[in-house]
């Protein structure tokens, strides 16, 4: 994707906006290709800004490994570093915006697509980018997969499915995460800690939301919701979804490349360009998901089956 953003993505579109469009992201990935080798693109611009949570994912994946093994050793200070954690993810970010008066609103406008990185390097960089703006909702995934193995544990993995009060309760849950999004509290958007500090808290508190509500899938609840997401062709989009989260950003770039005149956007041209985008970003991602993906993990397949032979030969002959 690097190489892709560096050298080919310019040669794909010659629309008016394709240079504003493309330009900086060409020169990050030029300039940048090391630190996202090395996972840490999230400290500065990199070749396509989704790609910050990447390099936050494998930071996240590092940290908690040392956690879960401190963990697993000392297991009677479990609580009290998860409740410094949640804390952190928390308080933490509201006071660096206050510290460095950074305030995050999102840009709706026709240069969006070049100047978001640039309008709020600040914020992102030292705020959003980083792992305590998101180790919360990472911790409350381990969390959830504890709470999982301790019910199946006690409960012989019992199914709910069909039990009137857990139904609906899920359905009702749903909703509730499903809207929480839209809250907005205009009167704190001025105050760098405030609006900091409440979009962190409906974070965190959505992540919950939507951690309970895995864990009632895991025991059949949902209804239609789980028959949907369990079905095959569900599970067999899931294979791609990765790769659509890499090259969906390459995919608008390319759409709207191609725009020569006036832009007069209605709710025709809106739902016509959205179809497109999703007709060329499932299309790439599917592509690149057989020529590079699955060759790749065949490969690392491959070569930890051999690993194993090798040293159950060994055990074998001594």
């Amino acid at each position: 994707m690097i190489f892709f953003f560096g050298t080919l993505l310019e040669q794909l579109s010659d629309g008016p906006n394709w240079i504003h469009a493309i330009q900086h992201h060409q020169t990050n990935a030029r300039e940048n290709w090391w630190k996202s080798l090395l996972f840490i693109n999230n400290f500065s611009n990199s070749a396509s800004f989704q790609t910050w949570f990447v390099a936050v994912d494998m930071q996240l994946f590092v940290f908690f490994l040392i956690i879960l093994t401190f963990n697993a050793k000392y297991p009677q200070y479990k609580k009290f570093i998860y409740a410094i954690i949640t804390a952190i993810s928390i308080l933490l970010p509201p006071l660096l915006a206050n510290y460095y008066n950074l305030v995050y609103n999102t840009l709706v406008q026709s240069e969006s697509l070049r100047y978001m990185e640039y309008q709020y390097i600040g914020y992102n960089v030292k705020v959003l980018y980083t792992i305590y703006s998101t180790v919360g909702i990472y911790l409350f995934g381990i969390i959830t997969g504890e709470i999982y193995m301790e019910i199946k544990r006690r409960t012989n993995h019992k199914s709910f499915k069909g039990v009137f009060i857990y139904e609906i309760g899920w359905w009702i849950l749903y909703v509730a995460v499903s809207i929480l999004p839209s809250f907005k509290f205009k009167s704190v958007e001025d105050n760098p800690a405030l609006s900091s500090l409440t979009s962190h808290i409906l974070c965190n508190i959505w992540a919950v939301g939507y951690c309970i509500l895995i864990l009632g899938l895991t025991f059949k609840l949902g209804g239609i919701m789980r028959m949907g997401l369990s079905s095959a062709f569900a599970v067999k989009m899931s294979r791609i979804v990765y790769q659509l989260y890499l090259w969906h950003m390459a995919a608008l770039y390319i759409i709207y490349g191609y725009i020569r005149q006036p832009l007069y956007s209605n709710d025709l041209h809106f739902n016509l360009r959205f179809i497109l985008f999703q007709c060329v970003a499932w299309s790439l991602s599917f592509i690149l998901t057989l020529i590079f993906e699955y060759p790749i993990n065949k490969i690392f397949d491959i070569l930890l089956n051999k690993e194993n032979m090798i040293g159950s030969e060994n055990s074998k002959s001594k």
